[in-house]
């Protein structure tokens, strides 16, 4: 919601702007054509407005040269007491340039626009082919190894108490693969689409998050705690919020050594720049996330870093979907100076409150 008002302030202040040059630059026609007694200079200050107006809207800018027209043939009608004459007939030539330059703006505009989107496309589409190709590879990967020695260790008696251990395996790999089609089809539709904002319980969707993470981790085990531990938390989000705690918790899981996943979310309020915030700790007992990287495992393309493990990609997802709620996240050391004791992954979201104004 708070989008559509920035864009909408936007395109009113665009139309604001294109109506004041045109009205300045009818000022100087009147000045130059009844003040002055000049017919020569003066409609060349009329292509401000057109050319202006052609570039931020394209052919639905060539309505501003349609009226500059009609006032320049109008003015000029009135101006001699016989509608045929050399104003007039001026007038009709100038408004004729009026819609050849507005017309080629245009089209140069939407062109340059529609380059400007198949780049962009393009370059999505060859993140999204390599992340998939590479990732999945690996899964895949997996999965076949665990089922060929499966189908070797069942015929072995000594083998039987592998099984249980390959299975969990290709259900691990099975998830990772779920995970991964989920991330990127979300990444590209946040990219493609704008969702609607709505009233959210964020202890609804976080307790949600946590269940499907520890059914996913079985072999795993995971210590969550919530403080405080409440019932509810309106925030202004939609359901993408599962997405973002899913992904943070999976990191906290996937990056950790010990045997017991140690999970503490912290939840807060917090005021900034007058906009009032509920504030989100992730803290994990993890490997933690060393000082060059705290700033670049957030960005898209992250994956593609010498040092990458593959956290990037979920939390690209994370900070896409908070970018849409106007909120935040950024990473620090679960203990001061010392990233080897864990992370603390920080979100800001706006309270309900904030974007009701």
């Amino acid at each position: 919601m708070l989008k559509k008002k920035i864009n909408s302030n936007d395109a009113s202040l665009r139309i604001v702007i294109v109506i004041i040059l045109a009205l300045i630059s009818t000022f100087i026609s009147f000045y130059f054509q009844v003040m002055l007694d000049i017919n020569v200079v003066f409609s060349h200050f009329f292509y401000i407005p057109i050319i202006v107006a052609c570039l931020w809207w394209n052919y639905r800018g060539i309505i501003v040269p349609a009226i500059l027209s009609i006032f320049l043939i109008t003015f000029s009608f009135f101006l001699e007491e016989s509608p045929i004459n050399i104003n007039f007939i001026e007038n009709i030539l100038r408004s004729l340039i009026f819609f050849s330059v507005g017309m080629i703006v245009a089209f140069l505009s939407k062109h340059l626009a529609k380059e400007e989107e198949l780049k962009k496309a393009n370059d999505r589409l060859s993140f999204y082919r390599s992340l998939f190709v590479h990732d999945m590879n690996n899964i895949l990967q997996g999965i076949s190894s665990s089922a060929e020695l499966y189908s070797i260790y069942k015929e072995r008696a000594d083998k039987l108490n592998d099984l249980n251990e390959l299975i969990e395996i290709i259900q691990e790999q099975s998830f990772k693969g779920y995970n991964l089609v989920s991330n990127i089809r979300k990444l590209s539709e946040l990219e493609e689409e704008n969702y609607e904002l709505e009233e959210i319980n964020l202890y609804s969707i976080l307790n949600d998050a946590i269940s499907f993470i520890k059914k996913g981790f079985k072999d795993k085990v995971i210590k969550v705690k919530i403080d405080p531990e409440r019932t509810e938390c309106v925030v202004k989000a939609n359901d993408l919020l599962f997405d973002v705690f899913q992904n943070l918790l999976i990191n906290a899981v996937k990056y950790n050594q010990n045997e017991v996943k140690e999970i503490l979310i912290y939840i807060s309020e917090l005021q900034r720049n007058g906009i009032d915030y509920i504030k989100i700790e992730f803290l994990d007992n993890g490997i933690g996330v060393s000082d060059d990287l705290k700033n670049i495992i957030f960005k898209k393309g992250y994956k593609k870093q010498k040092h990458s493990k593959g956290m990037g990609f979920g939390l690209s997802l994370v900070k896409k979907i908070l970018k849409s709620y106007d909120g935040k996240i950024w990473v620090e050391d679960k203990e001061k100076g010392d990233c080897s004791k864990g992370s603390n992954f920080i979100l800001l979201i706006p309270k309900n409150n904030a974007n009701e104004n």
